[in-house]
């Protein structure tokens, strides 16, 4: 949860690949990384060198993905999807992985 709490909170965060959050690299609010001492060390200098408006923008990215892809109404949004596609009324939801 620390990862959700921080970007819902305006914060960039710096995670794992081992973790679900590859998206933080596409969406520029944070940084998913390959778990190591020179990945890591990379990592925080990279972060450390940017300005605090380039911190508050990367903030304000992880709170526009939180509240797009997981808020109430999001999340709630998913699962009609889900339900009209298992009773038949609609195609496969793009939340729902069948592989």
């Amino acid at each position: 949860m620390t990862v959700a709490e921080s970007l819902a909170n305006g914060t960039p965060v710096i995670t794992t690949t081992g973790a679900p959050w590859a998206e933080l690299n596409v969406k520029n609010c944070g940084w998913s990384i390959e778990l190591s001492v020179h990945q890591f060390t990379a990592t925080l200098l990279d972060a450390t060198s940017l300005t605090d408006v380039e911190l508050k923008a990367m903030g304000y990215r992880g709170r526009q993905l939180m509240k797009e892809k997981y808020s109430w109404e999001s999340v709630a949004s998913q699962m009609n999807q889900v339900y009209a596609w298992l009773l038949g009324e609609a195609d496969v939801p793009s939340c729902v992985r069948l592989d």
